[in-house]
């Protein structure tokens, strides 16, 4: 058994990543599992979408406690539990084997260190672990493009897409989060000595064919590989919903941030943000 994990900021293209690889053969999406697993996560998702009707539904479309996959770890669910992780993820990778066999390759796109940690952890502890490998997806999304859906994000107005309108230290402060959490992120990659793949949220949504066949080389067989969203082959159950179930169908690159002059003028006195830009892109290889 394999994993796959999605590593990255938020709105840097995880979900897609996640959606995209589990329409593989052999291949399943998991979404973010840290977040499933975390008590502190779920008390506070639960308050702010419990209500929603598809607030505990998998992107399979069955409800948790009905979906093929979740219902096993239910409770283990940060709702219903305090147990360590081990334990957890120990149950998840039991659940994955039963239903899909040892060779099933999973995805978790949790983003943040400590999921990944989780993983490193079980498979350190456990002798004769079920997950084998671990290969490492780090996500990043333009900082311009970032910002731009941070600000979407976060505007009072679903209508108002006139950044002139948006106030710049606002703007600044999106482009240094982008740099300050990326930097640790990459910082912790290669502190830890961890080998991983580059995604660019742009080239992917370029060209899916060609940047999920260099993410998934070596794991998956990339021969069967298809830039399709529109399945119900994954078990995502905590991710972005709206992505996953309730408009799929009308997802596309929102690339209106490249128009805006304000963005851009903003970005161009930002040093640091066009250098790590730049690091970036010039690093990015499918080749490897």
């Amino acid at each position: 058994m394999r994993v796959i994990y999605i590593l990255g900021l938020e709105h840097s293209g995880t979900t897609l990543t996640d959606q995209l690889l589990s329409g593989c053969a052999g291949v399943v999406g998991l979404g973010e599992v840290a977040g499933y697993f975390s008590p502190q996560h779920m008390r506070n998702y639960h308050e702010r979408w419990g209500h929603l009707p598809d607030a505990y539904q998998c992107s399979c479309n069955k409800m948790f406690d009905q979906c093929e996959f979740w219902r096993h770890l239910q409770r283990y669910s940060g709702l219903n539990s305090q147990a360590y992780s081990y334990e957890k993820y120990h149950c998840l990778a039991n659940t994955a084997e039963n239903l899909y066999g040892g060779d099933v390759v999973l995805v978790d796109s949790s983003k943040s260190i400590s999921g990944l940690n989780n993983w490193r952890s079980y498979v350190a502890k456990s002798s004769g672990a079920l997950v084998q490998d671990v290969r490492v997806v780090f996500a990043v999304k333009d900082a311009r493009s970032f910002a731009a859906s941070m600000i979407r994000k976060n505007q009072t107005s679903p209508n108002a897409t006139n950044f002139m309108l948006q106030p710049i230290l606002n703007v600044v402060r999106h482009f240094n989060y982008w740099v300050g959490a990326n930097q640790e992120l990459k910082s912790y990659l290669l502190n830890e000595k961890i080998d991983y793949r580059l995604s660019i949220y742009e080239e992917l949504c370029n060209d899916p064919a060609a940047v999920l066949a260099y993410l998934a080389r070596g794991v998956v067989d990339t021969s069967d590989l298809v830039a399709n969203i529109d399945h119900s082959d994954s078990h995502i159950g905590i991710g972005n919903k709206s992505f996953i179930m309730r408009n799929r169908k009308d997802i596309v690159y929102d690339d209106s941030w490249r128009k805006h002059k304000a963005l851009k003028l903003i970005y161009s006195m930002h040093a640091s943000a066009k250098k790590m830009n730049r690091d970036f892109h010039s690093s990015f290889d499918l080749s490897c």
